[in-house]
């Protein structure tokens, strides 16, 4: 059987094995088509004349269905209704031949709620539920009495449903920092509802923290134009509010880590639940705790690194190993925020208004010796809401707010994991060179070994 395609979102099209067939005789053929393929219970033929041509008589409204109906059967070439004599309905068929795309739509949304929310599956499923929205339901078609009432209803209906799906797309990106997808999905969202101005905001930090100032704050301007000429409003405070802190952070570096003479080994999985917590809204302060010279240091320089562009401010890295006391902390915290304390009496309230409207990220390492001052932490949490902090520290702070990752050593080999790959020499257990060099402990002990001598040999 020659494949049939109909797509009724966007531009209307319909094909014939790949080729385009002729244009119907009136666009209400195709009219017809789009409300049985969207509501595939039999109809009666009064009913679906009267809605089609609401504005003719009963007897003319029914020639027109008759014509209708023997209009598409010659131009597709096939049978696509069942007609009775006083009803009309899809064929089964057509449903699993994969006919239309509002089909194709509906089934990749149901499939993207059979899974859960986050998994690969369900953003496929919605991935593929918006690319196949081309726009409207027969878009660039006007039509007339009780047929427009339906068609604007189910227009709307479909665009709620790619809306929300756009809308989950552009925040599973967010998280996954895959910052050009989020920002194309948002973007396509915007040209589905203008006027939705959490998206004018969700925009507008995205561009910001991809490192495009300026875009951001044109896209605002294009908000605050719209909502002025098109309702009359000004937009939120939390829009101007957003487009002022964008505004303060187009010139600052992304981060202040300093620069690493060796390269990172290892800590995949540690870096990946790191970034996890800082995206989580709950977590605005985390230790990581751990002996000294476990590698707490490198970690957090490596993961503020990594999470840079998910503050608007950046990273400030403030180093704190020399430093022993409350007076010797704010001078520190101060001038690596770059927070000007010239003729300040009060340098904690100094801080705290300095970071009131700042979206950044604070690593304070080698915090143990200043456990006695968290209170500063939580002084700064409270007043400044958009701002996390990080802390090295080889005992947790033990306070409210602190969410603890454990640092722990680097992967080494262990002799009793199973699976080993071994040979036997001289009655010893010799493990394979390829197998231990996977271990991140090995790997480092065998830069630091090359520093020393250049071919240091593994065996």
């Amino acid at each position: 059987m020659v494949k049939i395609r109909i797509e009724l979102l966007g531009c209307p099209s319909v094909t014939r094995g790949g080729k385009p067939v002729p244009p119907f005789k009136s666009r209400k053929v195709l009219g017809l088509v789009a409300y049985l393929a969207l509501n595939p219970e039999p109809h009666s033929r009064s009913r679906l004349a009267g809605i089609l041509w609401s504005d003719t008589s009963e007897q003319q409204a029914l020639a027109n269905l008759r014509f209708a109906l023997w209009n598409l059967q010659r131009v597709l070439g096939v049978s696509l209704v069942h007609a009775e004599r006083t009803s009309i309905e899809l064929r089964a068929t057509i449903r699993r031949d994969g006919v239309f795309d509002t089909d194709e739509f509906f089934d990749a949304l149901r499939a993207a709620e059979s899974h859960p929310a986050e998994s690969p599956a369900a953003i496929a499923a919605l991935e593929r539920a918006v690319t196949l929205y081309r726009g409207d339901l027969l878009a660039g078609w006007d039509f007339d009495g009780l047929f427009d009432e339906w068609l604007q209803a189910q227009r709307a209906s479909l665009r709620e449903a790619v809306l929300d799906a756009l809308y989950r797309l552009a925040n599973y990106y967010t998280a996954q920092r895959r910052l050009p997808q989020a920002i194309a999905a948002t973007r396509r969202l915007l040209g589905l509802d203008p006027w939705r101005e959490q998206a004018h905001r969700q925009l507008m930090l995205l561009l910001a923290r991809d490192g495009q100032h300026n875009a951001a704050l044109a896209q605002y301007e294009t908000c605050r134009h719209l909502l002025q000429t098109e309702l009359g409003v000004a937009p939120m405070p939390e829009t101007t509010a957003l487009a002022e802190r964008i505004r303060s952070a187009r010139n600052l570096p992304r981060h202040n880590v300093p620069l690493q003479l060796t390269p990172f080994i290892g800590r995949e999985t540690e870096l990946a639940e790191i970034a996890r917590l800082l995206r989580n809204a709950d977590c605005r302060l985390l230790t990581l705790a751990g002996i000294g010279g476990i590698g707490k240091t490198r970690l957090a320089m490596r993961a503020a690194i990594e999470s840079a562009d998910e503050f608007l401010h950046g990273v400030c890295f403030v180093p704190l190993a020399a430093v022993t006391h409350l007076a010797a902390l704010m001078a520190t915290l101060a001038g690596q925020l770059g927070c000007s304390l010239e003729g300040t009496r009060d340098v904690r309230a100094r801080l705290v208004d300095f970071l009131r409207d700042k979206e950044m990220l604070i690593v304070l390492d080698n915090f143990e010796q200043l456990r006695d001052h968290s209170d500063v932490i939580i002084e700064i949490l409270k007043h400044a809401p958009l701002v996390k902090v990080m802390v090295t520290s080889r005992e947790r702070l033990n306070i409210s707010a602190e969410w603890v990752f454990q640092v722990e050593g680097l992967e080494y080999p262990k002799y009793e994991v199973g699976g080993m790959k071994y040979e036997e020499r001289d009655s010893d257990l010799i493990l394979h060179t390829s197998y231990l060099e996977s271990y991140s402990a090995v790997q480092l002990f065998l830069q630091s070994a090359r520093h020393v001598t250049a071919n240091f040999p593994i065996e």
